[in-house]
């Protein structure tokens, strides 16, 4: 008629349920429930249970034995998520990576027939696609690395820019970061590690090319579309006149094209 002190309250109406399991001649055996040891702390426990039986074969009570498997069930839980990361790894990569070699490999393809015909054209595919292969190379080292996750949410870009400056030393330009941070809220994990990158670039073009001595990293919202915007006070370059577009503006270029 007692309550049984190794059972937790919040286990009690699964407990009834296993003693009229268990007398009614049912099958218990290995079901993990948890159980409260004397000094209070709950483990999990394997229990495999079966009527107690007397001289005339009389049910008169039950016996039980329990198995402390609590870090047998951790163990699993690792595996488990474990076996949910790799899961995640791979679609990944079935998603990303390689469907982004897949299209390069096209565009190769198309570049071989070209290049003959049109080499100015075959040459800019060319140069697309090294930097796109460069994007693909450079995700999988953050997917190795787990760096990726450094921007769990939009809200960490930032942090990663205020890093990205960090890295500059003191060395010119110094560049200040304007962030709305309700756009950067707004942002997905991926779209903001996207733009990390493209001001990575940025700055490394601001830092070896323009000879500037301040700089500005500004993300807004302008006609309701969200605006990214690494200025100096450089030399700068005309567009228009530009002779030959280096890997970096091609990366930037790549990284826009997958933002859309």
């Amino acid at each position: 008629g007692r309550v049984c002190p190794t059972v937790p309250d919040e286990g009690l109406d699964d407990f009834h349920d296993m003693i009229g399991i268990v007398l009614s001649g049912a099958p218990w055996a290995g079901k993990v429930r948890g159980r409260r040891k004397n000094s209070g702390e709950v483990i999990r426990a394997s229990i495999s249970a079966a009527p107690f039986l007397d001289a005339s074969g009389e049910k008169i009570g039950i016996v039980a034995i329990l198995d402390d498997v609590t870090e047998r069930e951790r163990v699993n839980e690792q595996l488990r998520a474990l076996v949910e990361e790799r899961e995640r790894f791979v679609q990944d990569l079935h998603d990303g990576c390689i469907q982004s070699i897949y299209a390069i490999g096209l565009n190769l393809e198309e570049c071989r027939q070209m290049i003959r015909e049109d080499p100015r054209t075959a040459a800019g595919k060319i140069a697309d696609a090294a930097a796109d292969l460069n994007l693909v190379i450079q995700d999988l080292r953050l997917s190795i690395s787990g760096d990726e996750r450094e921007l769990a949410e939009g809200h960490d870009l930032k942090l990663a820019l205020e890093r990205t400056i960090h890295m500059l030393g003191d060395r010119p330009p110094a560049f200040v970061i304007d962030i709305d941070e309700a756009v950067a809220d707004s942002l997905t994990s991926a779209q903001a590690a996207q733009l990390v990158q493209i001001v990575r670039e940025g700055i490394s073009n601001a830092v070896r090319h323009a000879k500037a001595r301040s700089g500005r990293v500004s993300l807004q919202i302008r006609e309701g579309a969200v605006c990214l915007e690494v200025s100096d006070d450089g030399i700068g370059f005309d567009p228009e006149v530009l002779e030959k577009q280096g890997l970096g503006l091609h990366h930037i270029d790549a990284r826009a094209r997958k933002l859309g």
